[in-house]
């Protein structure tokens, strides 16, 4: 699998959409772009109102989800169905290549007026 980071910029810069990565992830986005919100992970989950988890899990690294404001929209994607809803509930649930999905997902708000 191979992350169209093509589309993950034109997904967070087009739209203003803040983002966190993991460690495996790190350089898909520099650390230092203005809308990295890595140093404060831990507080912006809780202000969130969707949530998209492209390829990764509610572990230890997001604190299982607890840290998630209440009333949030989840949208899990992972290539794994058993990874989808591990931990938390998403509002929905898509098993299909993160990567792919972010692409379509740029594509489909681009389209938007």
């Amino acid at each position: 699998r191979t992350l169209d980071t093509g589309a993950l910029k034109r997904l967070v810069e087009g739209h203003g959409l803040p983002f966190i990565t993991t460690s495996m992830a790190r350089g898909c986005l520099p650390d230092g772009h203005p809308l990295c919100a890595n140093e404060v992970r831990h507080q912006i989950q809780g202000l969130a109102d969707v949530v998209v988890m492209a390829g990764a899990a509610f572990d230890w690294r997001f604190r299982f989800g607890a840290e998630l404001s209440r009333g949030v929209r989840v949208v899990q994607v992972d290539a794994e169905a058993a990874a989808v809803g591990r931990n938390v509930e998403p509002a929905l649930g898509v098993c299909a290549d993160p990567g792919r999905f972010l692409a379509r997902l740029t594509t489909a708000l681009d389209a938007l007026p």
